[in-house]
């Protein structure tokens, strides 16, 4: 599995999808914090974890995405 062209795909979704909701959005001020990881680097976890072999969240986060942090 290629992360780096599953994130770019994902990215280019997110971009357009943002973008079309602060268009029917009620208002442009949002009351909640703005996170660490972008909606994108979410969305990458979640779709590389569901394509995955791992049986838990946990176990793939932990032997999967924190290597991949820590190679960084």
């Amino acid at each position: 599995m290629d992360l780096t062209k599953l994130f770019v795909d994902v990215d280019e979704f997110c971009k357009k999808f943002e973008h079309e909701l602060q268009k029917i959005a009620l208002t442009k001020h949002n009351a909640r914090r703005q996170g660490q990881l972008s909606l994108s680097e979410i969305m990458t976890i979640a779709i590389a974890f569901q394509i995955s072999l791992h049986q838990t969240f946990k176990h793939f986060y932990n032997n999967i995405i924190v290597m991949i942090f820590l190679s960084l």
